[in-house]
């Protein structure tokens, strides 16, 4: 596997084989699902709701209304509470989301790239090499980290931080480590790619973003 990071920065290279190919396989695989989690509203499918709906009309419409003033009622009671809710959950939570707008703010005024774009990053740490990103409707976070211990044959490196795409092909890359296969994770300026032993190499281009891009990020 191949990341590369921003050209404009400093280079940030790694490379080692991987000795715990499962465990890796399993924890970046269940990363992507973060990556690709979006819990924005989709339509819906309506056609069990028309045919429920067509049903209605053979219904006793005079008892209907009946238990619909019942019911009416219950409501009133059951949105006055709820009014109640929303009043003292938006108390306790005005502050954080006030926060959360000056950050934006800023970013929008001090690092615009940062204010649109929120990709997965990837950093050489003296004590592991860690993965970050957000989910498509920015609600999830994902961290997944990775020590030494999950390699071995570890070369020189250089600590930084770049920015990386978790494409679907790249995610299908990873569902190729295997145990009896010999798995090289590398980061180099040069190119995003993954390769396991007995498979053809993929590389993905890589999308350069400002140096300032990251450190708005973290």
């Amino acid at each position: 596997m191949s990341f590369a990071p921003d050209v404009s920065r400093t280079p940030t290279y790694f490379r080692g084989e991987l000795r715990q190919n499962i465990a890796f396989r399993e924890a970046i695989s269940a990363l992507h699902d973060v990556v690709v989690s979006d819990l924005r509203f989709q339509p819906k499918d309506k056609t069990a709701y028309k045919e429920w709906a067509a049903q209605r009309n053979e219904i006793d419409w005079q008892l209907i209304a009946t238990q619909r003033q019942t019911v009416t009622d219950r409501l009133r009671e059951l949105d006055a509470e709820m009014s109640e809710l929303r009043r003292r959950s938006s108390e306790r939570s005005s502050e954080y989301y006030k926060s959360v707008g000056r950050y934006f703010d800023y970013l929008y005024q001090k690092d615009r790239d940062a204010w649109f774009v929120l990709d997965p990053v990837i950093t050489v740490h003296p004590d592991e090499v860690f993965f970050e990103c957000f989910s498509q409707d920015e609600s999830s976070y994902g961290r997944l980290g990775a020590s030494y211990e999950v390699f071995k044959n570890v070369g020189d490196f250089a600590c930084g931080t770049t920015n990386v795409d978790y494409s679907a092909a790249l995610y299908d890359e990873f569902q190729k480590i295997r145990t009896y296969k010999s798995t090289v994770f590398e980061v180099d300026p040069s190119g995003f790619g993954v390769q396991t032993a007995g498979e053809v190499a993929y590389k993905e281009v890589k999308i350069d973003l400002p140096d300032t891009w990251v450190r708005g990020f973290l």
